[in-house]
């Protein structure tokens, strides 16, 4: 049931921030289906991952992911 709620939470903010950005061309559609497929792709895997990890190892995953790209911000362009 809360992970009900909280799709659906989810899901009328992504789309009503979609259709604000498509609204204004914000959007690199390109950039975005890219990074949707990889996604969708690869989501099984690192749901399979996240079950198969303890709660320590995870952190400490996603803290070692975000150092390694850390250095990738100061290269992004606005």
């Amino acid at each position: 049931m809360i992970s009900g709620t909280s799709l659906a939470a989810v899901f009328s903010t992504a789309v009503t921030s979609g259709a604000n950005y498509a609204d204004g061309d914000k959007i690199d559609f390109p950039s975005a289906i890219c990074i949707a497929s990889v996604a969708m792709l690869t989501a099984p895997y690192g749901a399979r991952l996240t079950g198969k990890l303890d709660c320590t190892s995870l952190r400490r995953t996603l803290g070692y992911f975000l150092i390694a790209a850390s250095p990738l911000v100061p290269l992004k362009v606005c």
